[in-house]
């Protein structure tokens, strides 16, 4: 059937909506100069920050319709108006670490425990520098997920491994670096009205690489669908890399050409349906992972 509800959305009803849009008021700006005094003086490093350290009464009450509208709307938010340039690099990981923690638990984001990522473009081999160097079936280098996210090249649509992915824009791209984003509810219902019988095969398990993943697990590989229902609800966990990534590990049975077409079929529709917006420095971005894909243009 047809997932209804506020985060099955497309470019078309959520852009005039607004209700995903917030800013920061002055008074807001200034309840967070004063959460930094403590941690700043006392020369804390951002990971010790606790919520305690860093008290936002005013700005809370934003930030939980902020959680309010990744949980029950349309599972994307936009706070805009950090004045980046009156803070050093420390601060501004302090500062981000303790708004991020009004909204959430922080998780480790890799097998390096990273807790907060630089997305910028290394131009190195990363791959190489991790041990996870792979070659496809044809004998060139596969680059994992992960070694993607560390270039400036463009990412297709995909969910990050925890429930909410938050991003702090500081410096903008010279060109490039469109961020896009799809209600996954909203393609489910466009491939259900095109090709319900790829559909089903998306409910259906994928194998899926750990390539990037995981230190020594690079190796391993497991079955999981692209949809799936949990509690009455729709969810996804998906990067078409991991499963190309398993199509090139020796042992895994190939993927038929409808399992290949449903995940060309969902890329199409994401394309249709997607809302691009640029990221101007100061902006925040938080996204839903069960509810909303991401990609973004090269840089």
């Amino acid at each position: 059937d047809p997932i209804a509800g506020a985060n099955a959305w497309t470019r078309e009803s959520i852009e005039p909506a607004g209700r995903w849009r917030f800013a920061l008021t002055a008074d807001d700006i200034a309840e967070i100069d004063a959460a930094l005094v403590v941690p700043h003086r006392r020369d804390v490093a951002w990971p010790e920050v606790t919520i305690d350290d860093f008290p936002l009464d005013g700005l809370a009450e934003k930030l939980a319709a902020i959680s309010d509208e990744l949980e029950t709307g349309s599972g994307t938010a936009r706070l805009s108006g950090l004045p980046i340039e009156r803070y050093d690099e420390m601060d501004l990981r302090r500062l981000w670490w303790g708004m991020s923690l009004y909204l959430g638990q922080p998780v480790h984001q890799d097998f390096q425990d990273q807790l907060m990522r630089d997305i910028v473009n290394l131009a190195e081999d990363t791959d190489a520098r991790y041990g996870h160097r792979m070659t496809d079936r044809a004998g060139e280098t596969f680059v994992s997920s992960k070694a993607r996210t560390l270039s400036n090249r463009p990412l297709r649509y995909h969910t990050d491994r925890c429930d909410v992915v938050a991003l702090l824009s500081v410096h903008a791209a010279e060109s490039g670096g469109v961020n896009r984003i799809a209600s996954i509810a909203a393609i489910h219902n466009h491939i259900l009205e095109r090709r319900p019988d790829l559909l089903a095969l998306l409910y259906q398990p994928y194998p899926r690489s750990r390539l990037g993943e995981e230190q020594g697990g690079e190796g391993d590989v497991y079955d999981l669908p692209v949809f799936g229902v949990v509690a009455g609800r729709l969810t996804s966990h998906y990067s078409r890399t991991y499963i190309e990534a398993a199509e090139e590990t020796p042992g895994v049975a190939a993927l038929s050409p409808d399992q290949w077409a449903a995940l060309d079929l969902l890329a199409e529709v994401a394309d249709e349906i997607a809302m691009e917006m640029m990221l101007a420095p100061g902006d925040m971005q938080f996204l839903n992972n069960h509810v909303v894909y991401h990609a973004w243009t090269a840089y």
